[in-house]
């Protein structure tokens, strides 16, 4: 029996050179610094941060569109690195990507058609009454119906939500194992996105994928996850089911981040909120020890500030980069 799980992403780190001047040398982006975490089969797993903690780089990285310096990914057990390159575009096929930017995303020259059927071609799918039935069955399941008003049009003339769909649509069109959904609903409506997080939920649920969605709002996490990762300055400080993350978070990070989302209540919709002071570190030259500790109410001198924490499990299955809890 296999035990191994879908997806293993152990101490991983995604760097970029910084342009040099000569002998001047400006440094790197440490993007992606340490990071580790697993993804079950069928498993939902949220990847939340504040913009440029380097979490749309981790599913990059994941993806192979970027390559780490050191650690490693593994896909069903076997390292990803050292696929050839028949068995890497394999990898690729069983790995779908959802994109910030539905309009971006799509190719302005293809019709729904041509933008459908393009995975199906490039993975070897010859048959093109194979190909027309798969695109039309992908598109009942997107509610794009009847399919025959909707193929031959072109992104241009879709609605957000409808492009999104499609994005979606060539994401799974292959049957893959793994889905890394990328800030899906950022560019949406509001009155869009809960449409859209369902659908996700919907594939993810139906097809048994697992499911990597990457988000800075805190708020869509509690309906969709299983497990949320909360990401800092390049590295996960916390991570356990999300029920428990939301009702018992353990690092202040978690705690502000929890404690900044909107209040539907109207009574206390304008009550002052306390946040954290201060911006979150550069990446080029992130503090020494903990990450977060310039911005800490609970930072201890001479701890927090030299020695970066270890990742500690102080309640089973929840685990936490901080030394208040050493």
């Amino acid at each position: 029996m296999n035990d191994n799980p879908l997806l293993s992403v152990n101490n991983l780190r995604t760097w970029f050179e910084l342009r040099k001047w000569g002998f001047f040398h400006a440094g790197r982006v440490k993007a992606v610094d340490g990071v580790s975490f697993d993804v079950e089969k069928g498993e939902s797993v949220a990847i939340v941060g504040e913009s440029g903690c380097g979490k749309s780089t981790l599913a990059r990285t994941i993806l192979q569109l970027y390559q780490p310096v050191s650690g490693a990914i593994a896909f069903k057990g076997e390292n990803i690195s050292r696929f050839s390159k028949e068995k890497l575009q394999s990898y690729r096929a069983k790995t779908g990507y959802i994109q910030q930017d539905p309009y971006g995303a799509l190719a302005p020259f293809m019709n729904v058609r041509k933008i459908l059927e393009e995975p199906l071609i490039i993975h070897g799918v010859k048959k093109s009454a194979r190909r027309r039935r798969a695109v039309e069955e992908t598109l009942y399941e997107l509610n794009l119906t009847p399919p025959e008003e909707i193929l031959s049009k072109y992104p241009h003339m879709l609605s957000g939500g409808q492009q999104q769909r499609i994005v979606i649509g060539r994401a799974r069109i292959l049957e893959p194992d793994l889905i890394v959904a990328d800030e899906p609903v950022s560019m949406l409506d509001a009155s869009v996105r809960i449409e859209i997080l369902q659908l996700l939920k919907k594939v993810q649920k139906t097809d048994g994928v697992g499911l990597i969605y990457v988000t800075h709002d805190l708020s869509t996490v509690r309906y969709f996850s299983d497990k949320t990762l909360v990401m800092y300055a390049g590295r996960i400080i916390e991570q356990a089911p999300v029920k428990e993350l939301i009702s018992n978070p353990l690092h202040p990070y978690t705690k502000a981040l929890i404690n900044a989302i909107p209040d539907p209540d109207a009574v206390n919709a304008n009550s002052l909120r306390k946040v954290p002071s201060g911006e979150a570190p550069s990446l080029v030259s992130p503090p020494p020890g903990c990450r977060f500790h310039p911005r800490c109410e609970n930072c201890i001198e001479g701890l927090c500030d030299v020695k970066l924490p270890k990742d500690r499990e102080p309640i089973s299955g929840h685990k936490v980069e901080c030394w208040l809890y050493e």
